[in-house]
């Protein structure tokens, strides 16, 4: 019983480390960030609102963005507050306190929504520590090769995608949570308001995720009255989403046509893709990892199991509804950096899924048990590092973003990004009614954050946007040398 104890915490410690590790990096990075493009543009048409103060100013212009852009209320809601606190005396140490606190936000609640789906899943049979350890590599898998640029160091796409991913993360796990009462259900359908009230993918996710657990819990023939509720204010909030005005204004704009046939299968195609993508090359030695930690529990709980096949086809069906919308949106097969982010949470969520419900199916055929205490934990990590080792020597693990993260703090990459941007803004800040132009010795085109985006072309759209900002600016122009 102590030694079981003892690789419990042993485990738990090695998780919590291993988060660390993987958390560190991005908060210390947020305090280089700045604001980019759209940003600027942003604070001052919230600062031109005919409201008084902070919050009246924010809905004023919540209302305006809804009427004539597009229907994220709850993401226009937290750019504009964002935007105005910043503007009267926030700073951009303000804004760095922002992103800082999204990025960790997000680890916390997708680490506890992970925790809380294996707790619910396995039952008697959850180890806290395995789930720790489960919980941070599949946080790796997501971020160690995608640029996070656009949902952790700009503000628009932080507003926009990451704090209301963040929201739905947090009102399913409290879904999952035993204890349900009124206070709960309160809870998670005011998350649930926020969360569809992101980016339209957001929207879809969040309430095919509400409908799902209200089957869950009526095949379970549990109480499904309060999943009924959340799923009602979840729905309602997308629908209010997708009514908005502005929605089909923007669109009508574009001139392009719905089409919703190409859509669909670049949709199909977007999510096989990147399912292929995680189960080769450097994401694979991971998810054996997982599987493997996870082997005995999964097969002692003794869960109902679905053809692995059948299953796998459903997810995909799964993903590409929630990745339809913005294919349906920008008519193409294109599909932003930022849309991708909760692609991926998606997607290595439900490959957890799929994985749980293959060693059940395995384990019912020809499956037994396999010793598993701290040492074979260890060994097994030890071996998988090993058998990377190749690519960890390799410039490809130098491009990886976590890793690039601790390469250019440093080397002072990150410090030259900041002084440059701050030169930049203090040339600006600093000009009288003038046509202004900078020249730009050393900037650094670090790959994971936003720059300003100003050209040396006076007539390019951000430098002609940022003039809103900068009303004691005639013109700007940024050559870079």
């Amino acid at each position: 019983m102590v030694n079981k104890k003892r690789q419990e915490l042993f485990s738990i410690v090695l998780g919590i480390i291993l988060f660390m590790l993987l958390l560190v990096p991005y908060i210390m990075a947020a305090f280089y960030a700045n604001l980019s493009a759209d940003d600027w543009m942003n604070i001052a048409k919230v600062n031109g609102e005919n409201g008084n103060g902070v919050l009246d100013k924010t809905l004023l212009w919540v209302t305006d963005i809804y009427l004539n852009w597009q229907g994220t209320y709850s993401g226009s809601f937290f750019t504009g507050f964002g935007g105005m606190i910043y503007q009267y005396g926030g700073g951009m140490r303000w804004i760095h306190i922002e992103y800082a606190f999204a990025i960790i936000l997000f680890f916390i609640t997708f680490f506890a929504l992970i925790l809380r789906l294996l707790r619910t899943i396995l039952g008697p049979e959850y180890k806290k520590g395995i789930a720790c350890i489960s919980a941070t590599l599949m946080m790796f898998i997501i971020l160690h090769d995608y640029n996070v640029s656009e949902v952790f160091f700009w503000h628009t796409g932080l507003c926009m995608y990451t704090l209301p991913i963040c929201a739905g993360l947090m009102m399913f796990s409290l879904l999952l949570n035993e204890r349900k009462n009124r206070t709960v259900t309160l809870i998670c359908s005011l998350l649930a308001l926020i969360s569809v009230g992101g980016a339209l993918n957001i929207a879809a996710a969040v309430c095919f995720g509400c409908l799902s657990y209200l089957v869950f819990v009526y095949v379970k023939k549990e109480n499904y009255i309060q999943s009924i509720i959340i799923f009602v204010f979840a729905v309602m909030g997308a629908m209010i989403n997708v009514a908005a005005p502005g929605n089909y204004t923007r669109h009508s704009g574009n001139g392009d046509g719905f089409n919703i046939v190409s859509s669909i299968q670049y949709a199909l195609m977007g999510v096989c893709k990147r399912n292929i993508g995680f189960c080769i090359g450097y994401s694979m030695p991971f998810l054996f990892l997982i599987a493997l930690l996870l082997y005995n529990f999964v097969l002692r709980a003794k869960l109902p199991t679905f053809n692995p096949i059948i299953m796998g086809l459903v997810f995909i069906a799964l993903e590409a509804i929630i990745d339809f919308p913005v294919y349906l949106g920008y008519s193409s097969d294109f599909f932003p950096v930022r849309c991708e982010f909760l692609s991926r949470i998606v997607s290595i969520t439900l490959m957890l899924l799929w994985l749980i419900d293959f060693i059940s199916w395995y384990g019912e055929k020809w499956g037994r048990t396999i010793d598993i205490n701290r040492q074979f934990v260890v060994l097994t990590f030890v071996i998988i590092l090993i058998a990377c080792t190749p690519f960890w020597h390799s410039e490809e693990a130098k491009s990886y973003f976590p890793v690039r993260i601790y390469l250019d703090l440093a080397s002072g990459e990150l410090r030259k990004y900041e002084n440059a941007n701050q030169m930049i803004l203090e040339a600006l800040t600093n000009a009288e009614n003038e046509d202004v132009v900078i020249e730009v010795y050393e900037y650094s085109n670090v790959e994971y954050m936003e720059p300003l985006r100003l050209s040396d072309d006076p007539n390019y759209w951000v430098n002609r946007g940022m003039l809103s900002y900068f009303s004691n600016v005639k013109s700007i122009s940024v050559n870079y040398k």
